[in-house]
């Protein structure tokens, strides 16, 4: 799938194949920007992939396997997959100017 395919498709609100969100999660469309632990479990990791397609940002939340001992460490077993848009948000740490 195409960067502009997937535009076109997400503003459709047409439903992605399972194909197209692994595609997502792999950083196969788009830019991948960051993918970030949400969650821990024992047997699962709770993520969020984050992708650039042109000046728009998206995250897919997806679940992959936490051991090297499941069958198919990247399965997505609450298919379909959250995706929705996203924007970045940049905090930035300043000095406190203390009374003396």
């Amino acid at each position: 799938m195409t960067n502009e395919e997937f535009l076109r498709k997400f503003d459709a609100h047409e439903e992605f194949s399972e194909k197209e969100i692994e595609d997502m999660c792999w950083g196969f469309i788009g830019d991948c920007v960051s993918e970030d632990i949400i969650e821990q479990g024992d047997w699962t990791i709770d993520k969020r992939t984050v992708f650039k397609v042109n000046s728009r940002f998206f995250g897919v939340y997806w679940t992959d396997g936490a051991t090297e001992q499941q069958e198919d460490c990247r399965e997505f077993p609450d298919y379909p997959t959250e995706l929705r848009r996203v924007e970045k948000m940049v905090y930035d740490y300043v000095p406190i100017k203390e009374d003396k």
